[in-house]
């Protein structure tokens, strides 16, 4: 599990804004105690599931511009507005 942003591999933080870095962070650390929980003991396999629904996460709340720069959607906006995003809650169930 991640505890900070500073923490995720250096590909994530190159290209990723902040904001979308927290939303992987939350994603990955909320599947991987999904499947802790669920005695999962495979440790690649839950590292593997875990990026997979952070990448899911990132997608899902953010789009990639023509230049390649990560922008938050207008549902990803409307979200954090309502207080949706929070460090247990992005949406996504891994």
């Amino acid at each position: 599990m991640f505890q900070s942003i500073q923490e995720l591999p250096s590909l994530i933080r190159t290209i990723l804004p902040d904001e979308a870095q927290e939303v992987y962070r939350a994603a990955f650390n909320r599947t991987w105690e999904k499947l802790a929980a669920g005695a999962d003991d495979n440790l690649l396999g839950m590292t593997v599931k875990s990026h997979s629904a952070a990448r899911l996460a990132v997608q899902y709340e953010f789009t990639r511009d023509d230049d390649g720069n990560w922008r938050r959607d207008p549902v990803g906006d409307e979200m954090n507005r309502q207080g949706r995003i929070e460090d247990d809650t992005t949406g996504c169930d891994g």
